[in-house]
């Protein structure tokens, strides 16, 4: 029978083997969270394990939606059955014993551990002390290096050009045999390149080679000298200001003295706070990355700066903090606002004398009463159409919604008096819906000539309720006229009008 042999592509096992088939793990109504997550996992993985080896055909498929899907006890480890009356499987047992296997299925191949010898490699004495590497130090050829300082705490090396008193490089060795650089004064700061790749120290570093490295690698050039460096650059003697982020600072470096001239000349230089000095020769640009990003903080700074002073000043802005760019723009500003509002009183006072109604004091009075709502506490309905038509009054014609309230008084008026309620209408004294608004809610039921069906299950369903003596009443119909002309309903599309009274033979004897 279909489904009564193993799953598994190339086992022939089945009952009249007799050995035990396990159908695949199905989630039940009655079972908790976690046994359904433990019989969800089961079942994928037997899926998964079922279509390695076999392709899913139609038939699989319904056997997999049926549930109709057999694993024998021959792929099971010994300790996932259960021996009983009748065997069973342990929850989330996964088939994992005589699995059918593909041809290119290969063995993994387990990772060769690679051991890494330790090449021995010839040791030169190390450094000791800042006295041996001073001794070191002055039987070396160092030209055009000097040593200017040499005591039992540090060693100091400098670089002088040609053009500047003081000099270009100096490194500095403590006593921990660790360097430092300086460019013109300037310390290059820790996580510059040089200390990087040296490791900042002298112990395994050749001096000479280090010494080499440093006068061959770039000099940051620093910012661009133009208007708005000049302006926010500080210098590195004054006091920093708490309240203003400094990012430039002024860098001066003073000439070799020339006595032709009469003052003494330096070389200005714009640097960041956190600028490099140094750069390796393969970078391209002339500043570092530091400098850089300053640059660019600054323009955008300086670009927000005269955004804000192109800006009027608001209204409670002491005019005082002000400079003269926003005192300007405020000035225009008001000027146009001052402009504006006396256009506009102008266009008033002329329609008030094109339009104005003139009115006497003692009407005057009464509607200033009116509308200071003294005597529409005693009606509310007054008090209320008051307010509706106030609204109203402040709506477009197109956009007007009328209250429920509204309607019904419109509809009590229009069907006392039609003609009383276009003259009220068309006065212009209150706003009220239109005739086609009021059709809408007066045609409950869709008007037809005859009997109405709708209105007669309108008045069973009303006296339904009514008592014995209330089912008493009495049916008065008053004369009618019917428009005859002719009218086009706008629900059905037709050409309705003249006189119809229902019956087509009696409609024929009237004409």
């Amino acid at each position: 029978m279909p489904g009564a042999n193993c799953a598994f592509y190339g086992c022939s096992t089945s009952r009249s083997h007799k050995l035990s088939l396990f159908k695949i793990p199905t989630i039940g109504a009655a079972d908790t969270d976690y046994t359904k997550s433990v019989k969800r996992k089961t079942r994928e993985e037997w899926l998964r394990l079922i279509q390695r080896t076999r392709v899913l055909t139609p038939e699989l498929k319904a056997r997999i939606e049926a549930n109709n899907i057999y694993i024998c006890e021959l792929h099971f480890k010994a300790e996932c059955i259960l021996d009983g009356k009748r065997k069973t499987l342990v929850a989330g047992s996964i088939p994992t014993e005589n699995l059918p296997q593909k041809k290119y299925d290969a063995p993994k191949q387990e990772r060769r551990v690679l051991e890494r010898k330790q090449l021995e490699v010839p040791k030169t004495p190390p450094l000791l002390d800042i006295n041996t590497f001073t001794e070191q130090l002055q039987r070396k050829e160092i030209e055009p290096w000097k040593i200017v300082k040499s005591n039992n705490d540090e060693v100091r090396l400098e670089y002088y050009d040609d053009v500047h008193s003081i000099p270009k490089y100096t490194v500095i060795v403590n006593s921990a045999l660790e360097f430092s650089v300086f460019v013109f004064n300037w310390l290059v700061p820790d996580q510059n390149f040089v200390y990087v790749e040296n490791k900042r120290s002298v112990i395994h570093v050749d001096i000479v080679g280090l010494l080499k490295y440093i006068e061959s690698s770039k000099l940051c050039e620093g910012l661009e000298e133009d208007t708005d460096v000049k302006s926010v650059a500080v210098d590195p003697t004054e006091k920093p200001n708490p309240t203003i982020q400094t990012l430039i600072v002024r860098h001066s470096v003073p000439k070799v003295i020339d006595p032709e001239e009469p003052h003494f000349q330096v070389s200005i230089r714009y640097r960041s706070v956190g600028c490099d000095t140094l750069t390796s020769s393969e970078h391209s640009n002339s500043s570092c990355k530091p400098c850089e990003s300053a640059l660019k903080k600054m323009k955008r700074a300086v670009k927000r700066k005269n955004r804000g002073s192109a800006s009027p000043a608001k209204a409670k802005a002491p005019l005082s903090k002000c400079g003269p760019k926003k005192l300007q723009s405020t000035v225009v500003s008001t000027r146009l606002q001052v402009k504006d509002l006396e256009d506009r009183l102008q266009q008033l006072q002329k329609e008030i004398q094109q339009h104005g109604v003139g009115i006497s004091e003692t009407l005057e009075k009464d509607i200033l009463t009116i509308m200071g709502g003294k005597n529409l506490d005693a009606t509310p309905h007054m008090k209320f159409f008051w307010q509706e038509q106030i609204k109203l009054l402040q709506s477009s014609k197109m956009g007007r919604r009328y209250h429920p309230q509204v309607i019904r008084f419109a509809l009590s008026i229009h069907s006392k008096s039609p003609s009383a309620y276009r003259e009220i209408r068309d006065s212009g004294a209150l706003v009220l819906p239109s005739e086609r608004v009021l059709r809408d809610y007066k045609n409950y039921f869709k008007p037809k000539p005859g009997i109405n069906k709708e209105n007669v299950e309108s008045l069973r369903e009303k006296t339904t309720s009514f008592t014995s003596v209330q089912r008493y009443v009495a049916v008065v119909m008053d004369e009618m006229k019917i428009q005859s002309s002719l009218v086009f309903d706008k629900v059905s599309g037709d050409l309705i009008g003249f006189i119809d009274l229902g019956d087509p033979m009696t409609t024929f004897a009237c004409l």
